[in-house]
């Protein structure tokens, strides 16, 4: 059984680690997913083995808290807003004691002006007594990193608060030691040993610590909400209630009270509460925010309704047909919230390094001061370059240079109609040298139009209309294309219709006598073609469709058909081919065809006359070439080489087999978005990479200049404040780089 959780309290990436490590270990649990960025953790429970409590109190047991989240559409994301009031509340105390704090602190090192009685060397037990009651407040209010640090620290599984929390003790616990040497300098009237002593107070150092850390949470945190605004304006698509006819009557009742097969209404400016269908009333829709498409559709009897697209301008009635959990949006927001989470390749050395990161540090601070005391410095001194260490040692920039990529590129791509399944599969794409195109719905536009009429002794007009006469009574593919070519109304009765299966129609009106067919149907009714052979000829070299069409045993004319090209085929795949990408055409029509397109497509390399199973092999042979597939199809003959593929693109109008077999959805049928799709892959990864890289050169260069090793010969020194804004900023820095992903267009450049 799948369950979700909020997790609270995370705060770095080896929180992340360390809730991770907890549950995987618990009997019957299994495939745990810990996100930092969501705050969310996603896990298969076999509950004969392990329960909810069981793995509420693991997480407890480690220092954070865990609440076991709804599984429907509006409880898909933790909710943030009692935590924001939380660290608001935390930012604005911190900061009210904190700056007169500092202000002191730093008045009596360098005689700013002060009130007489907080001049340290003049008063210096109510001076400090003034600064240990002004920390207090900031202490008590931030105390949720000392309860996490600790109880991390005692449970093995040290964390950023742990860092924080050590740092922090450190300088209070000296500084109460030189408070008490102070008290006892002026009780013995001893000058000299006060003054001494007096001017190293480091209770500002905690303050000032634990209130740039909150300042760059909440910044960090507002930031990050940003991020995850795709899935919130998803939700936000959903009305909260709806309008349901009952015994007659229209009541307005709450989306929990939709049952399968419900008439609803809506009105113009409603959002549809689920899927559904047409039974009465025609508008257009606006599903700009679901697929993309900016171009409103038109909605009558028996269309197909998606939740969350806007009604425009007519009142809809439509039944009820998918609901909850089952709705398109649902599954799109699902979808969405799984990629973000998961994890891509890329994050695995960051993940590693973080596993470690903080009992280096620590080591590390502890031998920073054994160090410094060891060269003969002050005590002071020592701690202040080990507390520096810890406190910019900060693993939360590593943690968040991947996921929080991946939640604004998954996000943004989801907003505009493409539905990327795994970070794995994001991060895959950007890789991609071969695409192999599906020709039929994929390439061209999957039905038959007509692109050429010729006639033999006989208006051309009357032919068409002669044609579309007799087809208006059958539905095959051939049939319908004929019927759209022509606009007006036709003037034929016929009293003898008959479908020849393979063939082609028969049809008779008082003594004439009509064939519609293709060539082996003209040939079994003995039809002379001679006198036309050279223009038929010509007309079958071109590779399309050809249905002839013959009065009283005469060839009166030629209708050609074809499965055109979409207009924005040419132009995509251009632009593939700009990236150095090969693209490759798989397809079972005949190679006369399939070559006519590869020269109308600009398409490198077709392969012709395909079984489903033939396409499959061609993908096998294309990766052991070592060549990274994406596979473009929409039909159910595309499932196997869509799941064969490196990266499988289900595209727009595809069958659900096809869909599920994918690793990205499109909801258009525009390969402009496959395209678009690899730009943003290769763009988030450039992104991510950036973000690592800083993340590891930050720590790289903070530690060893927090632990003081340019200070003997360069004289350069980093106190414990300056290392706790280095920190927070490295933090936001990551999130603000990541959120310029947000400004990619995908919908072409």
């Amino acid at each position: 059984m799948k369950q979700k959780y909020a997790v609270i309290g995370m705060t770095c990436s080896a929180c992340e680690s360390n809730v991770l490590k907890k549950v995987a270990g618990l009997e019957g649990v299994s495939k745990v997913n810990v996100s930092l960025l969501t705050n969310t953790m996603t896990l298969d429970i076999d509950e004969t083995k392990s329960n909810k409590s069981t793995i509420i109190e693991s997480v407890k047991k480690i220092g954070y808290d865990a609440k076991l989240l709804n599984d429907n559409a509006q409880d898909k994301t933790q909710p943030t807003s009692n935590n924001e009031i939380e660290i608001k509340l935390r930012l604005i105390v911190s900061i009210i004691f904190s700056v007169p704090l500092i202000y002191i602190a730093m008045g009596n090192m360098f005689e700013w002006p002060l009130p007489v009685l907080l001049v340290a060397m003049d008063y210096p037990i109510t001076s400090s007594l003034t600064q240990l009651f002004l920390l207090a407040p900031v202490l008590y209010v931030n105390q949720t990193y000392f309860y996490r640090g600790i109880k991390g620290m005692l449970n093995g599984v040290p964390n950023m608060d742990s860092l924080l929390a050590i740092g922090s003790i450190a300088a209070i616990a000296y500084s109460l030691y030189v408070l008490y040497m102070v008290s006892y300098g002026f009780e013995i009237m001893n000058h000299k040993l006060y003054h001494s002593l007096v001017m190293g107070l480091y209770f500002e150092v905690p303050a000032a610590i634990l209130t740039l850390v909150t300042v760059g949470k909440y910044i960090e945190k507002n930031a990050k909400d940003k991020t995850t605004n795709s899935i919130k304006r998803l939700l936000d698509l959903l009305p909260k209630t709806v309008v349901k006819i009952i015994n007659g009557l229209e009541v307005e009742v709450d989306i929990s009270e939709v049952a399968l097969g419900d008439i609803l209404i809506a009105k113009p400016g409603d959002s549809f509460a689920v899927d559904g269908e047409v039974v009465e009333g025609t508008s257009s829709v606006d599903q700009s925010l679901i697929n993309g498409e900016s171009t409103p559709s038109l909605l009558e009897p028996k269309s197909k309704i998606i939740a969350g697209s806007l009604n425009i301008d007519g009142v809809i009635k439509y039944k009820a047909l998918k609901i909850g959990d089952d709705t398109t949006l649902s599954k799109i927001i699902s979808l969405v919230e799984e990629a973000a989470s998961s994890k891509a390749p890329i994050s695995k050395l960051a993940d590693q390094i973080s596993a470690i990161f903080v009992p280096i540090v620590i080591v590390i601070a502890i031998l920073t001061f054994i160090v410094w005391m060891l060269l003969g410095y002050e005590v002071g001194i020592a701690l202040e370059f080990a507390i520096a260490v810890l406190v910019i040692s900060c693993p939360c920039a590593l943690g968040l240079a991947t996921p929080v990529a991946i939640m604004v590129a998954t996000g943004k791509s989801a907003e505009n109609g493409a539905l990327i399944k795994s970070a794995e599969s994001l991060e895959t794409a950007h890789k991609v040298d071969v695409v192999v195109l599906d020709k039929t719905g994929t390439i061209t536009e999957g039905k038959l139009k007509v692109v050429d009429i010729t006639s033999f002794d006989f208006s051309k007009d009357k032919l068409i209309e002669l044609a579309s006469a007799i087809e208006s009574n059958f539905t095959h593919p051939i049939a319908k294309a004929i019927q759209q070519s022509f606009n007006g109304i036709n003037s034929f009765k016929f009293d003898d219709l008959k479908n020849h299966p393979g063939l082609g129609v028969s049809a008779s009106v008082k003594q004439d006598k009509y064939l519609l067919g293709n060539i082996n149907f003209i040939n079994q009714n003995g039809i002379d073609l001679t006198k036309n052979a050279s223009v038929i000829n010509q007309v079958q070299q071109s590779a399309k469709t050809i249905v002839y069409v013959v009065m009283n045993k005469k060839l009166i004319g030629i209708i050609s058909l074809q499965d055109t090209i979409k207009p924005t085929s040419r132009e995509a795949i251009a632009k593939l081919k700009q990236l150095g990408i090969k693209v490759v055409m798989l397809t079972g029509d005949n190679l006369q065809t399939a070559n006519l397109i590869k020269m109308e497509a600009g398409i490198d390399e077709v392969y012709a006359d395909l079984m489903p199973d033939q396409k499959d092999s061609i993908i096998k042979r294309l990766q052991s070439d070592n060549k990274i597939v994406a596979m473009v199809g929409d039909g159910i003959n595309d499932a196997p080489s869509l799941m064969r593929a490196d990266v499988g693109i289900a595209i727009g109008a595809g069958t659900d087999i096809a869909i599920e077999s994918s690793d990205i959805i499109l909801a258009s049928n525009n390969l402009n978005d496959v395209y678009s799709v690899i730009k943003l892959s290769k763009q988030t990864i450039a992104n991510i990479k950036q973000n690592l890289f800083w993340a590891f050169i930050y720590n790289l260069v903070g530690i060893p200049l927090a632990a003081g090793v340019f200070f003997i010969g360069l004289g350069w020194k980093l106190s414990p404040i300056y290392a706790a804004f280095a920190m927070s900023v490295s933090s936001i820095s990551v999130v603000l780089n990541a959120s310029r992903l947000k400004f990619f267009k995908i919908k072409g450049e």
